[in-house]
């Protein structure tokens, strides 16, 4: 059962898609004709969704207004008193539709603090509010077929697991590379590889590594803070925020995410092990991060292998992380941006990363993220979130609450 039904015209899909994502991130449950599954009675799944929903969102534009299934959607919603109209073009409210206060989003962009935001965002918890009060919808416990009753865990559980099954995944890969990779392939594979990557930087004239030891200290320390503690704190910040939301999916999408980025990244370490660029004698780098303290590879080294370099998973995690700051409007996002591209650039001064490993890396970070959040709203792999928490036998009935927005 949806909080929020969005209604709209399909030419209008990309702004109505926007205001989609807003109020998601804001922790509501909306849904919208783009959830439909293949093979879903269109007609009969959106009248089901928009007789349950507790509000529904009318976007007015110059095509809705003539458009008889908007108009026809609007009419039931104000019949049961939870239209909330919505203006994105310059028009006159179709007849019928004129005295209803309306908030006006004409040209916007996303700025969640835009007054006609903030109006849509105030009449929509006081319209759910007052839906949480008439009536209280009464959801029975579960019973399965072994006769005990369980509920759902927390929703953050089993993402929080698939993480961790991701992280552990990558520590038995590194442990065992030199076992699991090939003989046939192995450096046989990399170096020749490395050395078209150094071709390639050579040809487009990238800055030569000859003097890299002579970097100032400035530079030597920002991006070695950079690379090894910018990138799980703005990976844990990120995470922590979703996982908070009363909305479940951009958690499980982030989990997901972190999951596919492994699993394309996963046949290149074992196949095609592509050293770091300092471990190159040719390349004339060495590791600035050393003149901080050799310890901090030392102690990245168990989830970091050597020769673990294509795609860049420092580059590919933290873009992951930013697109996903991006898609769900994470709290601080403004800052986490720069700071995640410090993170990208350090591979590359402090003597890590390849040109292509670093474009790789950064490429998968942005379609991990997308795949994972398309494949989540869409329902895929399902069975992954279904929490299966044993309670008693006596748990009392439970009152549903509709989420209260969180702050912008």
């Amino acid at each position: 059962m949806a909080d929020i039904f969005l209604s709209y015209k399909s030419e209008d899909r990309e702004r109505a898609q926007r205001i989609e994502r807003a109020l998601t991130a804001l922790g509501w449950n909306v849904f919208w004709d783009e959830e439909l599954r293949v093979g879903d009675d269109f007609r009969e799944a959106l009248e089901n969704e928009l007789a349950r929903a507790r509000c529904v969102v009318v976007l007015w534009s110059t095509l809705s207004i003539r458009s008889r299934w908007v108009r026809d959607e609007a009419s039931r919603a104000d019949k049961h008193r939870k239209l909330i109209a919505v203006r994105i073009d310059d028009v006159e409210m179709p007849l019928g539709f004129g005295e209803m206060q309306v908030a006006d989003l004409i040209g916007w962009a996303g700025d969640t603090q835009a007054s006609g935001f903030r109006e849509l965002v105030d009449g929509l918890a006081r319209r759910l509010a007052a839906a949480a009060i008439t009536p209280t919808v009464r959801v029975p416990p579960v019973k399965p077929a072994s006769g005990s009753t369980r509920q759902p865990g927390h929703p953050a559980l089993r993402p929080t697991l698939l993480l961790a099954l991701v992280f552990l995944a990558n520590l038995v890969e590194t442990r065992l590379d030199g076992w699991l990779t090939p003989a046939s392939l192995g450096a046989r594979a990399g170096y020749p590889i490395t050395e078209a990557f150094r071709g390639l930087e050579e040809t487009i004239g990238l800055a030569s590594f000859a003097s890299h030891d002579s970097t100032n200290a400035l530079a030597t320390y920002g991006y070695t803070f950079a690379y090894f503690f910018l990138l799980p704190l703005i990976c844990l910040h990120v995470a922590v925020s979703l996982a908070l939301r009363q909305d479940p999916r951009p958690y499980r999408a982030l989990s997901l995410a972190v999951a596919i980025d492994y699993a394309v990244s996963l046949p290149f370490f074992l196949f095609f092990p592509v050293p770091e660029r300092w471990a190159v004698f040719e390349s004339e780098a060495m590791l600035l991060s050393d003149k901080w303290s050799d310890r901090l590879i030392e102690a990245i080294r168990p989830i970091s292998g050597l020769d673990n370099s294509f795609p860049s998973n420092h580059v590919s995690l933290v873009v992951l992380a930013l697109t996903a700051s991006v898609l769900f409007a994470v709290p601080l996002r403004k800052c986490t941006i720069p700071l995640g591209a410090t993170v990208v650039l350090s591979t590359f001064v402090l003597g890590v990363h390849w040109l292509p490993d670093m474009l790789a890396g950064l490429g998968l970070g942005i379609a991990s993220m997308l795949l994972a959040w398309r494949m989540t709203r869409a329902g895929r792999l399902a069975f992954l979130w279904e929490d299966d928490q044993p309670v008693s036998e006596d748990a009392p009935t439970v009152a549903y609450e509709p989420p209260v927005p969180q702050a912008a």
